[in-house]
């Protein structure tokens, strides 16, 4: 699954951000972590990282406007910028790039939840908590456990034994040896660039389990309760995700588990953006105008001209829908 993780890996993911091109044969990219304390970092990287090759880094404002230095070296710190700013570094080879915008030190806003019955052969599906601060482009990986205490003492975490590729949305089937346990729910906030070395390793059950810090939100759930008798439960189908641009360029957007949700309108240089966290659906709606709907205030569209304009959504950080739309301001 794509969100198991049991570690901060400071490794580079090339052209992870938007870089600039200093000359036709040298190019940069930073890619930005998240440190277990909240704070971030950002690594810089030319195509060739020659020997001798140093970095100077700049604090700016979005939209590059005003600029104050940071500091030298490839690798460095966030804990002295101040939120809602981008990073510029340049080479002494002469490159350029920049970063994803940086909103400061990551907190929880709320911890992770979950759906599902505390019970043994049942099927639980965790759900990510709710964030401030980090990179605009972060993301959330899930950890089910059973533990035997509410402190994180002796905790195993759970993996789906039934299906070799496992369940959706890191959903899980409790185990009946897992009766009486806890069950807890782990939400590690990562930087998109962020890689994974060990997924497929090791044994179903065992892995490690996340400590609680800035970057970990836990919940602890009730002690599981036994099988009664029922079978372990099924995986079925991925969840239903439905996105689509209305044509004044509103969003529509359906997710059977929750998500994150953002609709951008771009035209030329001006862009309004809203996102909004869509809670589980206890059902399906059976009609169109009970699904949630994300629209683009009007207030937001002052800086627009009337003509076409872009409109783009993303749900979890990959795009869903795109339509070219005709703006009327």
């Amino acid at each position: 699954m794509f969100r198991k993780f049991t570690g901060i890996c400071l490794l580079v993911l090339f052209g992870a951000f938007g870089s600039s091109v200093a000359s036709a044969s040298e190019h940069a990219s930073i890619a930005g972590f998240l440190n277990p304390d909240g704070t971030g970092g950002m690594i810089a990287n030319s195509q060739t990282n020659p020997e001798g090759e140093t970095w100077n880094w700049e604090s700016c404002t979005p939209l590059l406007s005003a600029c104050r230095p940071l500091g030298q070296g490839r690798i460095i710190e966030t804990f002295s910028a101040k939120p809602e700013v981008v990073f510029r570094t340049t080479s002494s080879l002469g490159a350029t790039a920049v970063s994803s915008t940086w909103h400061g030190n990551v907190a929880s806003k709320a911890p992770p939840t979950m759906v599902g019955r505390v019970q043994a052969n049942e099927l639980v599906t965790p759900i990510p908590g709710r964030w401030r601060g980090g990179w605009t482009d972060d993301l959330d990986r899930i950890q089910l456990a059973a533990c035997s205490t509410r402190n994180d003492a002796h905790c195993t975490t759970l993996t789906d034994r039934h299906y070799t590729e496992g369940c959706p949305n890191d959903a899980a089937v409790i185990a009946p040896a897992f009766t009486g346990k806890y069950l807890r729910v782990a939400d590690q906030r990562i930087s998109a660039q962020t890689l994974e070395l060990d997924y497929g390793l090791g044994s179903p059950y065992g892995q490690p389990v996340w400590k609680a810090s800035k970057t970990t939100s836990v919940a602890f759930f009730g002690r599981i309760a036994p099988a009664v008798g029922n079978e372990p439960a099924e995986c079925g189908p991925e969840p239903l995700v439905e996105a689509s641009v209305a044509e004044g360029g509103g969003a529509i957007v359906r997710c059977g588990f929750g998500c994150n949700t953002t609709l951008t309108i771009t035209q030329g240089r001006h862009r309004a953006r809203v996102s909004r966290r869509l809670e589980p659906l206890p059902y399906i709606p059976a009609r169109a105008r009970d699904i949630p709907r994300l629209r683009i205030p009007a207030r937001r569209l002052t800086d627009f001209r009337s003509g076409y304009a872009q409109a783009t959504i993303t749900v979890d950080g990959k795009r869903a829908a795109r339509r070219a739309i005709w703006l009327e301001p």
